[in-house]
């Protein structure tokens, strides 16, 4: 796992997928790392919201790995 700025200019026109390897309901959306940048940069709850979808997808596969 790594850790992306979304909100960095460097994403702007990033057409790659945030996770292709992810099956969570945000990624599920099939949003580019650029609509992410969009829905930062425009102050849009909606990024912030999917983006903690993903992070919690993500915490729940780091949980199951350890128990």
């Amino acid at each position: 796992f790594k850790t992306l700025n979304l909100n960095s200019a460097k994403f702007k026109e990033d057409a790659t997928l945030l996770d292709s390897n992810c099956s969570c309901e945000s990624c599920d959306l099939k949003l580019s790392k650029a609509s992410y940048n969009q829905l930062f940069r425009s102050s849009n709850t909606l990024g912030g919201n999917l983006i903690s979808i993903h992070n919690l997808s993500i915490l729940q596969r780091i949980i199951s790995f350890l128990v």
